[in-house]
């Protein structure tokens, strides 16, 4: 999935993300960036996605209840599959380092759209409010996003725009504005007739963050994101076919 957007309105990047918050976009940065998003846009991702890892073979559709009944079983196995997520000080000095794995009952090729289709997951994803695709060359995406994380008084708006690079399932980003950098990789790979995916990034809020509190509360905002993005791609089971 592109660096994880720290979000402390997304916390920190993943954190919000905590950080995410700090990684998702800003309430500025649209006026300063130009938009192509749109249908367009949105066929553009979906092609590069196709071509760089979900395959031919993935085709969103009206599955009818087969496929709500595989999502719903989907979504009854995830807790019996843990999800890891690390964030300690980084070695570099500076920021924290990221590292999240996690098992999904569900194709590769699923959990690549999931993690690709940047446009959706304002929609699920918890303390994003905004996700937007704003331009597409190759397998280079640009995206916007906005987030906001912490608890009061520690709320913070987090904002980021993210160059994405795709490649055969797995994915690089860089923070190239916002309030929050980062820089990481994510990669899914299929295991047991299901998905293993990893995300390992390096995240530098600009913003400040309480040193007990928030790292706690960035962990927290990470995890509870990564699990809402495992439990997006069971619900992807119902309107594709398999």
């Amino acid at each position: 999935m592109q660096w994880i957007r720290y979000q402390l309105t997304h916390a920190a990047a993943l954190g919000s993300l905590l950080a995410y918050g700090l990684l998702a976009g800003p309430h500025g940065l649209a006026a300063q960036v130009h938009s192509t998003a749109g249908s367009s846009n949105q066929a553009a991702v979906a092609q590069a996605s196709r071509a760089y890892g979900a395959g031919p073979d993935f085709a969103p559709s009206h599955a009818g209840a087969s496929g709500r009944i595989a999502a719903s079983a989907c979504k009854a196995a995830l807790q019996r599959y843990p999800l890891h997520v690390s964030l300690q000080p980084s070695k570099q000095g500076q920021g924290f380092d990221l590292q999240t794995q996690f098992f999904a009952p569900v194709p590769p090729r699923v959990a690549w759209h999931a993690m690709t289709d940047y446009d959706a997951m304002a929609s699920y994803m918890p303390g994003m409010l905004r996700s937007e695709v704003l331009a597409v060359s190759g397998n280079t995406i640009q995206v916007l996003q906005e987030g906001r994380a912490g608890i009061a008084p520690f709320r913070v708006d987090l904002r980021s725009q993210l160059t994405i690079t795709l490649q055969r399932h797995a994915a690089s980003w860089v923070t190239t504005r916002g309030n929050l950098e980062s820089r990481g990789n994510a990669e899914v790979s299929g295991r047991d007739r299901g998905s293993a995916v990893t995300y390992t990034a390096l995240i530098l809020p600009r913003v400040w963050i309480p040193p007990l509190l928030g790292p706690w509360l960035m962990h927290s905002q990470l995890k509870r994101q990564m699990l809402a993005l495992r439990g997006h791609m069971c619900a992807l089971l119902a309107t594709t076919r398999q």
